[in-house]
């Protein structure tokens, strides 16, 4: 895997360049291509699963990567909590643990057992006084967010001078994985291919789940000039992007289609992952 990923290291530049020489393609592909293509690109087996066992093993996992950021019991609230494992798994070490999220009706029965408290809130508005948080963080959320700028304003506003913020997401819009469409249709950077409308008549005529997940129109480089933005207040202390170049043949096949997305790096990176603290 290290020799491929070195391959594919080398072979980024030249993608780049073929992606900034290429004209967009000046229509989307159609409902007949799509069902090629479903065929050519089917959905892969889950690897994340909800069993209670892993979301145990998940929470703790992701507990593990925040609890060191405080040496003494302390507040940690999550933003996007979902079923409070991860808090689960923080309020067991004796700190107090809070989760936001606009919706509560997925909290697990383990979650309210360990002490966990839950606020049914828009993560634009707070409901904690400033400088009154030790770490707030954030998994799989960011993407989702209809105004993360928000978000990250009120997360700076309610974090203790020397607190923590560590946001991890991935799946961003234009990514391959297709604002997380990837459940139901297989094809790689699907929604740079086809429009919404018809992908939504294709997973109808499969009889496909199409409840598909609100995700924010943020590029990547979106995220970078917000984080650039709270430099002075929010110290970035670690900052990763994590970039999947083993589609590189499926770009290069369909680049008409993929120069439809803002910038090459918002098809390339699929994760960010950031630590700040408050200064």
């Amino acid at each position: 895997m290290r020799v491929i990923d070195w391959i594919l290291r080398l072979q980024e530049p030249g993608v780049r360049r073929l992606y900034e020489r290429t004209r967009v393609a000046p229509e989307y592909m159609g409902l007949d291509e799509l069902r090629v293509l479903a065929r050519e690109f089917p959905v892969l087996p889950p690897d994340y699963s909800y069993e209670p066992s892993a979301l145990a093993r998940r929470g703790e996992e992701r507990a593990a990567i925040v609890l060191p950021l405080v040496s003494s019991p302390g507040v940690f609230v999550e933003i996007g909590a979902r079923d409070g494992m991860v808090l689960t798994a923080i309020a067991e070490q004796g700190h107090l643990a809070i989760a936001v999220d606009i919706e509560v009706g997925v909290i697990d029965p383990r979650a309210r057992a360990a002490g966990v408290r839950f606020i049914q809130t828009d993560a634009t508005r707070l409901c904690f006084p400033d400088e009154s948080v030790d770490v707030v963080y954030s998994f799989a959320t960011f993407e989702h967010l209809p105004d993360p700028d928000a978000t990250f304003a009120e997360i700076a506003r309610v974090l203790k001078k020397g607190g923590h913020a560590y946001i991890d997401f991935a799946g961003l819009g234009w990514t391959h994985r297709g604002a997380h469409m990837y459940k139901s249709v297989g094809i790689p950077f699907i929604t740079a291919l086809f429009t919404r409308e018809t992908i939504d008549r294709y997973v109808t005529e499969q009889g496909l789940p199409n409840d598909f997940p609100h995700v924010n129109d943020w590029p990547v480089e979106r995220f970078r000039v917000l984080f650039d933005r709270y430099s002075p207040t929010m110290e970035r202390r670690f900052y990763r992007e994590t970039k999947d170049r083993f589609r590189f043949p499926f770009l290069r096949r369909f680049m008409a289609h993929a120069r439809r997305s803002p910038s090459f790096d918002s098809l390339l990176v699929d994760q960010v992952q950031g630590l700040f603290r408050k200064r």
